[in-house]
């Protein structure tokens, strides 16, 4: 089943009161693909404040998919963007990542905490909790069982090309036959990463 025109308009309203850097256009693709996803567990990697997680939790909600992790260190060092341009580096230097981090939390406790779960780590170690197949904590404490198999993954993590190209070795091989790969910012001002891990994947 598709969404109603009142659903999508109140997804981009509720979205557009969240900090992030998701547009309506990548919003829009994301609903576009849920209705034709298989079931199994929603992953994202780079949650900032919490926007596309948002649409994620609700898409997976809808559509009947499986519950949702996002990952996101909420480091400075994990970060940094060394193929992009300086000045873009250096606005790592200026966030407060505790407050993204509460902001994050604050952001998502209205939506569905009973079906997700967040690992504060990095790609590589979320991974390894993963693939470990064990019940996750949610934020108010209740387990989260993931089956280890995923129908959609966005990866939205740092964009270096050696960072987004780990990303895929390591979470791709757990996609579901009919699973969704959004990869963000393959077209992207400030770097060519996504666009080659994207290209060697195609």
């Amino acid at each position: 089943p598709t969404l109603s025109l009142l659903e999508v308009g109140g997804i981009l309203r509720q979205a557009s009161l969240i900090y992030g850097e998701s547009n309506d256009d990548k919003l829009a693709a994301m609903m576009g693909i849920f209705s034709s996803a298989p079931a199994g567990d929603v992953v994202e990697i780079g949650s900032l404040m919490g926007r596309s997680a948002f649409v994620l939790l609700f898409l997976a909600w809808r559509h009947s998919i499986g519950p949702v992790l996002t990952i996101d260190p909420w480091r400075a060092a994990d970060c940094i963007q060394r193929e992009s341009p300086d000045a873009l580096q250096t606005v790592t230097d200026e966030w407060d990542y505790e407050i993204l981090s509460e902001g994050f939390m604050v952001n998502m406790v209205p939506f569905r905490t009973d079906d997700h779960a967040h690992l504060r780590l990095t790609s590589d170690e979320a991974f390894n909790v993963y693939a470990r197949e064990e019940p996750i904590l949610s934020s108010i404490g209740r387990p989260i069982t993931y089956s280890g198999k995923i129908a959609v993954i966005h990866i939205d993590g740092n964009h270096d090309y050696d960072c987004v190209k780990k990303d895929c070795e390591l979470w791709l091989g757990r996609m579901l036959p009919g699973a969704w790969l959004i990869l963000d910012d393959y077209i992207w001002a400030h770097g060519d990463g996504p666009f080659r891990a994207g290209n060697e994947l195609l």
